[in-house]
């Protein structure tokens, strides 16, 4: 294919479906556009990507290339045009742009400064006005006599968030953006609609009249509220967050949920800039110097049982440095802070085993224990994106009957029964009735087994019987001679994964646990970043905190309080769904007081070292590290062997099953794993409410009035 473009010759190879809009940003020519995104649909409604195609007017953005065509993006009949379609633009535009929230980071500014004339001839005509909307919730502020009409929003809305709500009212001079029904829009990514505003339409609510665009500096980081780890940009201020924006990212796309956008208001809120010491039923603010060797003389007067859990947003260094001090005090109590977690380490046991873009391309999903809407938006525009570009989409869901999901799902039940009677459907077809007929077993293999992907959620991992579960699906599977990267797990928090990374999540119990907990003796717990957690009521125990706000769930039990910074105030690493390395920046400067975790942690480490080696007289009443040794000698020896009788057990239940299996039987007579056993309770739902699923959505006081918009019910 030959064109030109601007009286330059360029020749395309091979068959490009590309628009004149599309392949001038691709060689490096800009045009202006208003309605234009690539992500969206084409509307081309705005008409200001005018240019000269064939000595004619041509929309630029909804044209495709053909052979020989001649185009011009700079003559004086494009420039003329493109300034009557502005002064149309402006006839009921207000001239508010000096109070304007969008003011310097304004597209139609921007195009009228190179486009505009410099003054109007419609001076009789009134300005119509429009109800601003009261649909969007909390988040953002209307200015509809700003509106554009371009409909990016309503496009949006309808077709990467599934919702048909918004839309386009009236024609003419009477046609604005609004909802059909005074109903409020519940949707997780409907924040990214104030980005996609070419004008001062939509506007931030927590951050309209806060600052000007040009005070606003802006550093990279990552999302960690999000298991995905998204690339987001923050604003800063005068050392305080003004916005958090999606980052332009090469894998990604480039949404992010509504908690990552609006979440910035709980930084400063219930902080804790001091370690504090309760005393008498009052918590007193102390040095670091005395709060470090009140920790040790501690954990030296614990002689029974010390045991750590982890939040969900713990980094890398922050795991690192714990499993190595506990190693260093001859201890491996190191938990989850969802204790039903018992799964094994294995990468594939804890990541997605396909890429995102793998993952658009599928056509058939199996959904078991998931409310993929609320536990991971972000992955769940995925399969909404994959729903748009297959026509033979189809997604089975084990579990709860899901109502508030944006693509077509078909229940098939809602316990382990219903999965294992699908596939053995699937393999009696296989078997007995496909077994001769080659070309229909090549087509049914295709479109019905080597496609499904199954993905675990979090109510499949948090079962106590869900390294069964993941035992029973891979046994299955492995008959059917399907690659283990059809089979995602959904882990909901980076924690989790950085846990399972550095192989130091310990949830299985020993043998004596229990016997320890009647005899009631003394728990030495160390609780790192979480918000609640089931804690014994017991005045024996000893409870140290290490986190960033002052929390009021467990306050009572706790005897120290260790004050650490939060993700955008140093440097964090952490490991996301798909296996890829993010990492946060230091973007703000926290108080003098205030250290990161995993330092707080490795200064710990490297004095309980100096103290046990060299100077025995610095805390009085030491424990040396040969007595701890000899204290869980007999632990390490109860795990072992249970760890033994349960690889032993699984080996005797494999063997059954192939001796099953050569027998002609049906696979998997018995859901039984020996001593355990895979429960037929039904998958219950995890998350209720999107907006209230840790300390940061809690302390928000934007996200707890969007909280308490939404009723639950409206999620089953």
């Amino acid at each position: 294919m030959n064109i030109w473009i601007d009286n330059r010759f360029y020749k395309l190879k091979g068959n490009l479906n590309y628009t004149i809009f599309q392949y001038c940003a691709k060689i490096g020519i800009n045009m202006p556009c208003f309605c234009y995104m690539e992500k969206l649909s084409i509307a081309a409604n705005c008409r200001i990507c005018l240019c000269e195609a064939n000595n004619a007017l041509v929309v630029s953005c909804a044209t495709i290339l053909l052979d020989n065509m001649r185009i011009f993006t700079k003559s004086k009949r494009i420039n003329k045009a493109r300034e009557a379609v502005l002064e149309f633009i402006l006839n009921n535009h207000p001239l508010d742009c000096p109070i304007c929230d969008q003011g310097g980071d304004c597209d139609l500014q921007d195009i009228f400064l190179n486009y505009g004339s410099d003054r109007g001839r419609f001076y009789e005509i009134n300005k119509k006005s429009i109800v601003d909307l009261h649909c969007v919730g909390p988040f953002i502020k209307t200015v509809m006599t700003r509106c554009i009409q371009c409909t990016r929003c309503v496009r949006f809305v309808q077709e990467i968030s599934g919702n048909f709500e918004l839309g386009v009212i009236g024609r003419g001079l009477n046609l604005e953006i609004g909802s059909y029904v005074l109903n409020f829009i519940n949707d997780e990514l409907l924040g990214n609609i104030i980005d996609l505003c070419p004008v001062g339409a939509l506007i931030s609510m927590p951050a309209s009249f806060t600052s000007r665009n040009w005070e606003i500096k802006y550093q990279q980081s990552c999302d960690i509220l999000d298991s995905l780890a998204l690339s987001i940009k923050v604003g800063i201020s005068y050392n305080n967050v003004k916005r958090i924006l999606p980052n332009l990212d090469e894998i990604y796309d480039e949404w992010i949920s509504n908690k990552t956008r609006f979440i910035y208001d709980s930084f400063n809120i219930q902080r804790l800039h001091y370690p504090k010491l309760r005393l008498f039923l009052k918590y007193i603010s102390i040095s670091w110097k005395i709060a470090i060797n009140i920790f040790i003389l501690l954990i030296n007067n614990t002689k029974n049982i010390i045991q750590s859990y982890i939040g969900p947003f713990s980094s890398l260094e922050c795991v690192y440095n714990l499993k190595g001090f506990f190693n260093s005090i001859g201890c491996f109590n190191i938990y989850y802070f969802e204790v039903d977690v018992n799964i094994p380490d294995f990468r594939y046991t804890f990541l997605l085993n396909s890429t995102l873009r793998e993952l658009v391309e599928v056509n058939d999903f199996i959904i078991i224990g998931s409310n993929l809407r609320l536990e991971s938006p972000l992955l769940n525009s995925v399969y909404r994106k994959s729903y748009l570009n297959n026509i033979y989409f189809k997604v089975y869901n084990i579990g709860l009957g899901l109502n508030y999901i944006n693509y077509p799902i078909i229940n098939i039940g809602t316990n382990l029964k219903c999965l294992n009677k699908y596939i053995l459907s699937l393999l009696i077809v296989n078997k007995y009735l496909l077994f001769n007929d080659y070309y229909n077993l090549s087509f049914f293999f295709k479109k019905n087994l080597f496609t499904k992907n199954i993905l675990l959620g979090s109510s499949s991992i948090i079962r106590k019987d869900s390294n069964n579960i993941l035992n029973l699906i891979w046994k299955l599977l492995s008959k059917m001679d399907i690659n283990i990267k059809k089979i995602n797990i959904l882990s909901r928090h980076l924690g989790r994964i950085s846990m399972f990374e550095l192989n130091t999540i310990y949830n299985i119990k020993p043998l004596n646990y229990f016997f320890r907990i009647k005899n009631d003796l003394k728990h030495f717990n160390f609780i790192i970043g979480i918000d609640n957690i089931n804690l014994r009521r017991n005045k024996k125990d000893i409870n140290i905190y290490l986190g960033s706000f002052f929390i009021n769930s467990f306050l009572e039990l706790i005897n120290l309080i260790l004050s650490s910074s939060i993700y955008v105030e140093d440097l964090f690493s952490y490991i996301n769904l798909e296996g890829r390395f993010r990492y946060t920046n230091k973007i703000i400067s926290s108080s003098k007081q205030i250290y990161s975790d995993y330092k707080i942690i490795n200064s710990l480490n490297i004095l309980m070292k100096k103290i046990t080696l060299w100077n025995f007289s610095i805390i009085n009443n030491f424990i040396n590290v040969i007595n701890f040794y000899i204290l869980y000698y007999n632990y390490f020896n109860n795990y072992n062997i249970k760890y033994k009788n349960i690889i032993r057990n699984y080996k005797l239940f494999i063997q059954k099953i192939d001796y099953l299996s050569i027998n002609n039987n049906v696979y998997l007579i018995y859901l039984n794993y020996y001593n355990t056993k895979c429960s037929n309770y039904i998958f219950n739902k995890i998350i209720y409410n999107f907006y209230n699923t840790d300390i940061f959505c809690k302390l928000s006081s934007t996200i707890s009035l969007m909280a308490l918009k939404i009723n639950y019910k409206s999620y089953l």
